[in-house]
Formats: C-alpha cells, sequence, structure tokens
C-alpha cells in the first residue's frame, strides 16, 4: 500500500487525506473509522467554511486540505468535481501532495474521465518533488506502460527513490525487486546507469 498524508493539516484532523490501495489495484482515499466517530461534524464543517476563505485567497495549504474535505465529503458534500478544482490550484502552487491526488483521481477516474497520460502528468510533478507515494505510483505506470511509454529502467528508479523516500519502504523495496527478476543483465545495468544520473539531478531527473 501506499498512503499520502498532509504534514500541513488544520489541528483537528491530523491524518484527513489518506490514500490506499496497491501498484495493481483500486485506489480510494478514506478516513480512519476511529478519526470519524471521534471528530463532531459540526466542527468539521465550521472547519470547511474557514478553509473556504483562506483557499479563496490562495493559501495553498487551504485549497489543498479543502480539497480533501470535498473528496472525502467531510463537512460538505462529496463533490470530485470541487475536490478536482481546489487540488489543481494547490497544485499549480506546487504543492507535491495535491499534485499527488490528482494523479489518483486522473488514474481512477473519480470525477473526471480515466486518464492514465494526466495521471502520468500530475505524478510526476508530485515525485520531482520527492514524494515516495507519487514516485510508486509513477513507477507502476512505467512498468505497465499506462499513460507512458513502457520503460523498466524508469520503473526501476521511480521504485528506487519511492523505497529511499517512503516509511513503507519495504513495500516499495518489493516492487523494485520484483521488477528485478524481469530484467537482465544489459536492463539492470541501463536502469542502474539511469538512477547514477538522476541521483545527481534530482528533480531535473528524465524521467520525472
Amino acid at each position: 500500500m501506499y498512503n499520502i498524508v498532509k504534514k500541513k493539516l488544520f489541528g483537528i484532523v491530523v491524518a484527513l487525506a489518506v490514500m490506499c490501495g496497491s501498484v495493481a489495484g483500486c485506489t480510494q482515499s478514506v478516513l480512519p473509522t476511529h478519526v470519524q466517530d471521534n471528530i463532531p461534524q459540526v466542527e468539521i464543517t465550521d472547519k470547511a467554511q474557514k478553509l473556504t476563505d483562506k483557499a479563496q485567497q490562495g493559501d495553498e495549504d487551504a485549497q489543498f486540505n479543502l480539497g480533501v474535505l470535498y473528496e472525502q465529503g467531510q463537512g460538505v458534500m462529496q463533490d470530485y468535481a470541487k475536490a478536482i478544482h481546489w487540488y489543481e490550484k494547490s497544485a499549480k502552487q506546487n504543492d507535491a501532495e495535491a499534485q499527488g491526488r490528482l494523479g489518483v483521481l486522473y488514474q481512477y477516474g473519480k470525477g473526471v474521465p480515466q486518464d492514465y497520460a494526466k495521471a502520468a502528468y500530475w505524478y510526476k510533478k508530485s515525485a520531482g518533488h520527492g514524494n515516495a507515494d507519487a514516485q510508486r505510483a509513477l513507477g507502476y505506470l512505467y512498468e505497465q506502460g499506462l499513460g507512458v511509454s513502457q520503460d523498466m529502467s524508469a520503473a526501476f528508479v521511480a521504485f528506487y527513490f519511492a523505497a529511499a523516500n517512503s516509511i513503507d519502504y519495504k513495500e516499495a523495496e518489493e516492487d523494485r525487486d520484483n521488477l528485478i527478476k524481469s530484467m537482465n543483465k544489459e536492463a539492470l545495468a541501463q536502469a542502474k546507469a539511469l538512477l547514477a544520473d538522476c541521483q545527481t539531478k534530482n528533480q531535473k531527473c528524465p524521467i520525472w
């Protein structure tokens, strides 16, 4: 599984945005049950209004968090179109987690037609900012050739960075190791050469 958890969330909801799923299965964000049960709805509604005010003033964190509320239907009516609207505003201010959420919604067709190319576009932007979850998701798209040209070297690099940057590094390592098993020596050498190049270029890595 791979999770996106916003670190700059407003006080009462510490982990409001959770991206769950697997590289082979569908992904949908949910609030943990114990969190839902312990947050009075009136408080969430009040927070939603305050976030709206800040989001309209251009605050990227508020825009992201408001997008989460609309995606989850917490304190507001669930509305994927509005979630995407606020995620896009935050993403255009280079918020990596908003970019990652857009990738998820486009990959799985949540509120928009499924579009792997747009999912890859947003994952690349998020991955370039070091978002491990976007890196792992992008690795899967490269491995499968979804929205991008199939590229095992790029997938290897994406999984490598995801493992290095993720709390759940063991699962990202498994993705990388399983990919290695399918590569011959020449392909693996090419992948390692690309990795070395990306380690020096960071955000300018050509696969992002």
